[in-house]
């Protein structure tokens, strides 16, 4: 998570560093913390869907990509 906080304060646009923070908070059971990057997420991109930005996001292992999907679409993405 270091990282990807480090990544936000230079950039804190950065969508990409905003869904991986959200997925890593969730999965590490801070749900509270990543409900607040989600709306983070919503502020930067209204109407963000996961499966649009796996769609256009250079991530080719499926298993990946469903990880992702899984921990994310409980939050709302």
């Amino acid at each position: 998570m270091i990282n990807l906080r480090e990544a936000l304060e230079r950039n804190p646009t950065n969508l990409e560093a905003r869904v991986y923070l959200a997925a890593t908070m969730e999965s590490s059971g801070a749900q509270t913390d990543a409900a607040w990057e989600v709306e983070e997420i919503r502020a930067l991109q209204p109407g963000f869907d996961i499966d649009t930005w796996l769609d256009s996001y250079p991530m080719t292992n499926p298993g990946q990509q469903q990880t992702l999907r899984s921990i994310l679409t409980p939050l709302g993405l």
